[in-house]
């Protein structure tokens, strides 16, 4: 019986010879031959030649593993470093709890992919991140309330940013806008100079802090009274004719604006005054408890 085996033959102080070699058995004795010099081989193809002359059988590894699944984690590694590095999750809460691990999901997912608490519940599965903060079986009603957890500490936050990059006689920059504003009732709103030469309407005076606070409460309009995100939890084609009811009340309010409205009227009173009085007079239908507000 002959048997093919690679041999490895010292060589002094040079590399050790890697040989391809033949042996069989003649009476009581062992021959054997070289057939090649393998020495010149790498070593994966050495080892592979190895296992094949063992009896092994060898398969490419895209049929011996199956992929199950495979999440990206490059962008959420980078995300989670950087907020890591600028000390933000410290800066939330300085030990971490589950309503920390919320907030910095929630930040982290707005810079991966943008979108409102119900789809964070949902994308963040897209990827590492619910896995990297073990926020996994949260719901869009434990991030609002993680969120409201983040508005009790913003004393504490503002007072930690303050200590980080204030000093006594510090500068302190901010901006506003000079864009005009067409209501009345806005608290955010003074009288001031106007660099679009629109006269007699106030000026928005409002930092970057007061902007937030009118975007934040803006949406949680939409998903609190017209139970937006509720809508679409239960049927995604429900927005499609949400949208469409909106098209046809703007479409019916100009019509009432331009056709039912004296010039004098129109000229009195904004469109924004005009929709909130009807907007107003909705619930009297149902419920004639409040009046609504008059001109």
């Amino acid at each position: 019986m002959v048997t093919m085996y690679i041999d490895k033959v010292p060589n002094r102080n040079s590399p050790p010879f890697i040989l391809l070699r033949k042996a069989w058995r003649e009476g009581r004795k062992i021959k054997k031959k070289t057939l090649d010099n393998l020495s010149k081989w790498p070593p994966d193809k050495v080892e592979s030649l190895r296992r094949v002359l063992r009896g092994e059988t060898l398969v490419p590894v895209g049929e011996a593993f199956a992929v199950e699944r495979s999440l990206p984690h490059g962008q959420v590694e980078a995300v989670l470093r950087t907020i890591g590095k600028l000390g933000l999750d410290r800066l939330i809460a300085s030990k971490r709890c589950r309503e920390r691990d919320l907030v910095v999901a929630m930040v982290a997912e707005q810079l991966i992919h943008p979108c409102s608490k119900l789809a964070t519940t949902r994308l963040w599965h897209t990827t590492t991140l619910a896995e990297e903060l073990n926020v996994e079986d949260a719901d869009e009603d434990e991030l609002y309330q993680a969120m409201d957890w983040l508005l009790r500490r913003q004393g504490r936050i503002e007072k930690k940013l303050a200590n980080r990059h204030i000093s006594q006689g510090s500068l302190v920059l901010y901006d506003v806008t000079s864009s005009y504003y067409e209501g009345r009732t806005c608290p955010l709103v003074r009288f001031g100079y106007d660099r679009d030469g629109k006269k007699g309407s106030p000026v928005i005076v409002a930092s970057g802090h007061a902007r937030w606070r009118i975007q934040i409460q803006a949406f949680n309009k939409l998903c609190t009274f017209r139970h937006f995100d509720h809508i679409f939890k239960h049927d995604p084609n429900a927005i499609l004719g949400f949208l469409l009811t909106l098209a046809l009340a703007f479409n019916l309010f100009h019509t009432f604006w331009a056709l039912n409205l004296k010039p004098q009227l129109r000229q009195r009173y904004t469109k924004t005054h005009w929709a909130q009085m009807i907007e107003a007079t909705f619930p009297v239908l149902f419920d004639p408890q409040p009046s609504p507000p008059r001109p």
